[in-house]
């Protein structure tokens, strides 16, 4: 599958977010016809740095209004969808309170669980990553998310629990929608 994005900043799309994300959907559905004609599939970057897919909230309007799932499904990144949670690029769409605390794991899984119920049944593309739940800034990325090590002491995610919201429906039972693919891998 391909990755897309939006191509705008927060800031940008924020100027006029009705016709921001009129434009992206117009544009995202125009990408399906040409990936349909060439039997592939698109996968919108989860990254909190991308305008009109800043937020959880966001993104799930996005996908709804281009309306192509066999075509267009959501790319989750462990790393960045932590941050939806947090709400860094998009406070009114956070989940967890501002005074959150990372000690408070049972309401960090329950926003989890709230983000993976809205996204999992669009995702086609999952990364388990971790995060040690700040951003960074690079070019024109403002605020986007910054990975860290699996082991990181730093680390905010239990990345076997956590990762079992994206790949396991609300029961619990494994969805079985990922395969594995041979991709970029760093081992230190």
């Amino acid at each position: 599958m391909v990755r897309i994005d939006s191509a705008a900043s927060p800031a940008e799309w924020a100027k006029d977010p009705a016709g921001s994300t009129q434009l992206i959907a117009q544009t995202f559905g125009q990408a399906c016809d040409v990936a349909e004609s060439y039997g592939e599939r698109l996968a919108a970057e989860g990254e909190i740095c991308w305008g009109g897919m800043h937020s959880w909230r966001q993104m799930v309007r996005l996908l709804e209004l281009v309306n192509r799932p066999r075509t267009l499904g959501f790319q989750a990144d462990m790393a960045h969808t932590l941050l939806f949670t947090l709400g860094y690029n998009a406070a009114e769409d956070r989940i967890l309170p501002a005074d959150f605390q990372w000690e408070q794991t049972n309401r960090l899984e329950a926003a989890l669980a709230q983000l993976t119920a809205a996204l999992r049944p669009w995702t086609i593309d999952f990364h388990v990553a971790q995060n040690d739940g700040t951003v960074k800034g690079s070019g024109s990325h403002d605020k986007t998310g910054h990975h860290c090590l699996p082991h990181d002491p730093n680390g905010k995610l239990d990345i076997v629990r956590d990762a079992a919201h994206w790949m396991c429906d609300e029961a619990g039972k494994p969805t079985r929608a990922f395969g594995i693919s041979a991709g970029w891998m760093h081992v230190p």
